[in-house]
């Protein structure tokens, strides 16, 4: 079992130290009340600090399992502190997106696998902080995509098993220049060490 000290530690190893600073703002902020942090605890949403001593928090719905496009307006009274966002393999659609585009302090969203569409991608135009997108898995396009080509921020666009096709990503590069697009279909090239024989002795 994880308790949320642990899971503090466990998150801070996921990533070099370097990127996870950069994802957390130098600002102070002040405490969230926790009666807001209770209401998403009891969607079973996991709510945790990003790092120790800090107010910014992780919203994790990894065993939200029932959670509805409706329940992501509790996001909203945290929007100060809410930083990193994982809605992964979620059931949300666009609508919730509306929400999420309020939480203007955002640098982390994992919409992957979600039933999110071209639609709801330009309510997230309001997240100028936000340093890493995963849409992976969802039924956004290209086109859906420009629409967040204002996001100066963005270091990692994650859009593999989208809508997006192979000749669109030549029109994507030049319009996010720098940002890091990720088509995944990652391979892993064979060698031959990585065959072992055995011959059994007679």
């Amino acid at each position: 079992e994880q308790t949320p000290k642990i899971r503090t530690y466990l998150l801070a190893l996921e990533s070099s130290s370097d990127h996870v600073d950069s994802l957390v703002p130098s600002s102070p902020v002040e405490e969230a009340d926790i009666k807001n942090i209770n209401a998403l605890k009891d969607k079973g949403v996991e709510v945790i600090p990003v790092a120790q001593n800090s107010h910014y928090l992780l919203a994790d719905f990894i065993n939200s399992f029932s959670i509805q496009d409706k329940d992501l307006a509790l996001l909203v009274p945290l929007k100060k502190q809410l930083v990193w966002l994982k809605l992964g393999n979620t059931k949300i659609g666009d609508s919730s997106l509306s929400f999420i585009g309020q939480c203007k302090e955002l640098t982390q969203l994992q919409l992957d696998r979600t039933r999110i569409s071209n639609k709801g991608l330009p309510s997230l135009q309001s997240l100028h902080k936000l340093q890493s997108l995963n849409l992976v898995g969802t039924a956004v396009t290209a086109q859906g995509v420009l629409s967040l080509k204002n996001l100066k921020q963005l270091k990692h666009l994650y859009l593999y098993q989208t809508g997006v096709e192979v000749k669109d990503w030549p029109m994507l590069a030049s319009n996010f220049s720098k940002t890091q697009l990720d088509s995944g279909g990652y391979t892993v090239s064979f060698i031959a060490a990585d065959t072992v024989v055995v011959k059994v002795g007679k």
